[in-house]
């Protein structure tokens, strides 16, 4: 395992904040500024929290499995594929299909690494640069995941009878 932070720049738009869209009004406008970052959202204006990255990897008779977890308002699936090449090149494993990255669902983390259309209105335009940056935070927490491999045991256990006085899973209403 390992964690880190995503690098991204001040003045980039937050995800989730539609109403910060001039197409919407403009709400929350803090002040006039414009940034290289921001097409149609207003910009953010400084960092209060860092985007946290947490990696996961996993291998098991030469199978991998790499889980992601990074602060962000949705994952774009480009991501995934960009993150998927990075460590198949940098490893020499074949990672297809073994990648997984999920998020948070932050309304106050930058969102305009996705070049899905339908998410301009979440996440502002597409920005290179916002996604490179991202990526390039994933896979440097992923492949610090990955030099820290070591011999883990992972086991189940069940308990019978468990809620012996029904406390738990009792009905929640009354019957009428």
């Amino acid at each position: 395992m390992a964690d880190g932070y995503a690098d991204y720049p001040v003045g980039t738009p937050l995800g989730g904040y539609t109403a910060r869209c001039r197409c919407f009004g403009n709400q929350g406008k803090s002040d006039g500024r414009r940034t290289a970052y921001s097409d149609s959202f207003n910009p953010s204006v400084g960092v209060q929290t860092q985007p946290k990255i947490v990696a996961l990897w996993l291998e098991s008779a030469g199978q991998d499995l790499v889980l992601v977890k990074t602060d962000a308002i949705y994952v774009f699936e480009g991501m995934v594929n960009s993150l998927t090449e990075r460590l198949s090149a940098a490893t020499g494993r074949d990672l297809t299909g073994k990648v997984v990255i999920t998020s948070t669902h932050s309304h106050s983390m930058p969102a305009n690494f996705d070049q899905g259309f339908t998410w301009y209105l979440g996440g502002d335009k597409f920005n290179r640069e916002i996604f490179e940056r991202a990526v390039n935070s994933l896979t440097g927490v992923a492949l610090e995941a990955w030099n820290k491999l070591q011999p883990a045991a992972i086991g189940i256990g069940q308990v019978k009878n468990w809620d012996p006085n029904d406390r738990v899973y009792r009905p929640s209403r009354r019957e009428q």
